[in-house]
């Protein structure tokens, strides 16, 4: 609940970040708009932790395809012997 509460305390702040940008003095706009990206993209990574901790297991089974994607078939044809 407090990884829930700091996203929307970070939503809040990119909030204020743009709304300000548009009233203050040209020399902060710039600052306040980067403020603003950057309180969007923390609070993003907040709000996007519980459901990165639900998606390791798809993440564990995409790389378990991969590594058996990567290995040479069981009988490859490097392996069956001509006949003469």
């Amino acid at each position: 609940m407090q990884k829930h509460a700091l996203a929307l305390g970070y939503f809040a702040l990119s909030v204020f970040c743009i709304f300000t940008s548009a009233h203050c003095f040209k020399v902060f706009s710039p600052l306040l708009i980067v403020g603003a990206i950057l309180a969007l993209v923390a609070g993003a990574g907040y709000a996007a932790e519980p459901i990165a901790e639900k998606l390791r297991p798809v993440g564990a089974w995409a790389m378990k395809m991969f590594r058996i994607a990567q290995e040479p078939p069981k009988h490859s044809p490097e392996q069956v012997k001509p006949k003469h």
